[in-house]
């Protein structure tokens, strides 16, 4: 016993920690990308990762890349891995494990600068290490971004309380531009202002006017980075995607959001890669109405811990700080909580429970054994962390448990689909998207993919322009289904209602480049090469590099006798990497 308190009394122990947690993680390494959930849109399909350049870099950092984050960082690092890896998934899982296991050590050195007691420390980071709330955080290559924005996070912590320890200036700039770089690498770090006041008060135990007025520029940043990542979301129709709910309605669901992170903290079960809003229109589940009287409970049994009230408080603050952003007052996306979101507060939970349990067991006088506790937390957390760390294996195995954990509801049976037609089980992704439509028969989107996967599966077009046709009653300006229609129409020969499809597309959006493509093949093929011209030139100008539009854009300008555009147009898609065209080059441009 006394061995285990001078292990932890030192900080050789955090190394066997970090080989722990590396071992529950293991399983994570060889996981693929979850392409039908962020992974896709965030780094497999997205072109600006692609490509890592100066000018390219300067892109990343502006706020035109049309995405619902600002998280220039995150970008960057994921352009960095795909320049040495390309989208072999491996490093991508590896670095978000490194980070991980980086933050540890932070927050293992950031509890022993608060506490004089090690024990604290080590079930602290005991608990962040192992946590199964934080498998979604980790093990999901997307959120390389929670990981990252928590590592500046804590580093600017760490930083902060060495300048309320020293009274030097340069730790408190030191701190400031680890906020700068957390924010840009997650916009949920605009807590940190609020969590420094909160550390003011742990430490100093009382609030100056000179402390607010040197964070006046944290706040101002914080605003910054609020007002463009809600102006981001907006564009992207994020802000749109969940049910309307009443005030009342909402602030229950508050109040069951701050629930469900304590409680999970304590009962890990249940969990779940997506936390749907409850049915619209619908009375509320019961629990969200018990969900006030658990928190008033909560609080009296907090405030009744007079002897600890400093750490409490500080505990609690940091808690709520990291929490409340998340908690859907601007509510965004469909899910009402969300894993990822307890990666950074649990460890104000930790704090508090950590201190709570020390005087507890001081009380009792069961101190010795509080030494065991980390030991204790890692037995109960590693095995579950490993098997959540395989739920995350690809999109099947992740929305084959969400589905178990809402068989009711219609989306995850979509997702489910999505996720079997990417893997080519067309059948299975029928059978999901039949589901989900029978739960939902106005789910456009599963309209839309069932149309798709039938015109892959047995070419049946007829089918698949009829559940076009319901995905657009629903969403008349539902964009990918209409040009799908298109598509079907085109390979049913339907010629004349492909080309009106298409041009409907670009109706509803002017910039989606496969219309214009599609639209270019037809009337090259009806001999109308310089309306084709035209339609190859709006694809080049939406996707520079697509070496195909330039190849068949040399082709109608070659019909129209146009030799040297049409050898152009060839040699600069044979610069991008189209062997066709080399051969046209060979042959026509001598």
């Amino acid at each position: 016993m006394k061995a285990l308190a001078k292990l932890f009394s030192s900080e050789r122990w955090v190394y066997f920690l970090l080989l722990l947690t590396f071992l529950a993680y293991i399983p994570a390494i060889n996981n693929t990308f979850q392409e039908n959930w962020d992974d896709g849109k965030f780094i497999t399909n997205n072109e600006f990762i692609k490509e890592l350049s100066l000018p390219a870099v300067k892109k990343m950092f502006s706020f035109s890349l049309g995405i619902d984050y600002y998280h220039p960082l995150t970008t960057l690092s994921h352009a960095i891995i795909y320049r040495f890896a390309g989208l072999n998934p491996v490093p991508y899982h590896l670095l978000n494990i490194i980070f991980h296991l980086l933050n540890i050590l932070l927050v293992y050195k950031f509890i022993r600068r608060l506490h004089s007691r090690p024990e604290i420390a080590a079930v602290v980071a005991m608990i962040f290490a192992l946590h199964p709330m934080h498998v979604e955080s980790v093990a999901w290559v997307v959120e390389l971004k929670d990981v990252m924005y928590a590592f500046f996070y804590f580093a600017s912590l760490l930083a902060y309380t060495k300048y309320l320890q020293e009274k030097n200036t340069r730790f408190f700039i030191y701190s400031a531009l680890l906020f700068v770089l957390s924010c840009m690498a997650k916009p949920a770090a605009i807590s940190l202002p609020v969590t420094l006041l909160a550390l003011d008060l742990y430490m100093n135990r009382r609030l100056v006017l000179k402390d607010l007025v040197m964070k006046l520029p944290h706040f101002a940043l914080a605003a910054f980075f609020a007002y463009t990542t809600i102006r981001l979301q907006g564009n992207v129709g994020a802000l749109d995607m969940i049910p309307h709910f009443g005030m009342t309605d909402r602030l229950f669901m508050v109040c069951y959001s701050v629930m469900f992170y304590i409680t999970r903290y304590f009962a890990p079960l249940g969990l779940s890669a997506l936390h749907l809003y409850p049915e619209e229109g619908k009375t509320l589940p019961l629990v969200f109405f018990l969900a006030p009287l658990f928190l008033a409970a909560l609080g009296y049994f907090l405030h009744r811990m007079k002897e600890l009230r400093r750490e409490i408080i500080f505990g609690a603050c940091f808690f709520v700080c990291t929490t409340a952003l998340m908690l859907q007052i601007v509510p965004a996306g469909m899910a009402i909580v969300s894993e990822r979101y307890a990666y950074v507060s649990y460890v104000g939970l930790s704090f508090m429970f950590a201190c709570i349990v020390a005087f507890l067991f001081n009380k009792a006088a069961l101190k010795p054994y509080l030494q065991y506790l980390p030991l204790a937390i890692a037995l109960v957390f590693i095995p579950y962390t490993y098997m959540r760390c395989k739920v995350w294996k690809d999109g099947v195995t992740l929305f084959t448990d969400v589905v178990k954990k809402e068989p009711g509801r219609d989306y995850p049976h979509y997702a489910l689909g999505v996720a079997k037609g990417m893997k080519g089980d067309l059948v299975g992704a029928i059978a999901s998207y039949n589901e989900s439509i029978r739960l939902n028969a106005r789910n456009a989107e599963a309209y839309n993919n069932r149309g798709n996967a039938l015109q892959s599966q047995n070419r049946d077009y007829d089918a698949s322009i009829a559940d076009y046709d319901k995905a657009l009653a629903i969403r008349p300006d539902y964009v990918n289904a209409c040009f799908n229609r298109g598509t079907a129409k085109e390979m049913k020969k339907d010629l004349e209602g492909a080309v009106m499809d298409y041009y409907k597309t670009l109706e509803l959006d002017p910039k989606y480049t496969k219309a214009y493509f599609a639209l270019g093949n037809l009337h090259g093929a009806a001999g109308q090469d310089s309306i084709a011209v035209l339609h190859f030139t709006s694809a080049i100008i939406l996707e520079p590099r697509s070496s195909e539009a330039y190849l068949k854009r040399g082709f109608a300008h070659y019909n129209l006798q146009q030799a040297r555009q049409a050898c152009a147009d060839w040699q600069k898609a044979a610069e991008l990497g189209n062997g066709e065209a080399s051969q046209y080059l060979s042959q026509y441009c001598r």
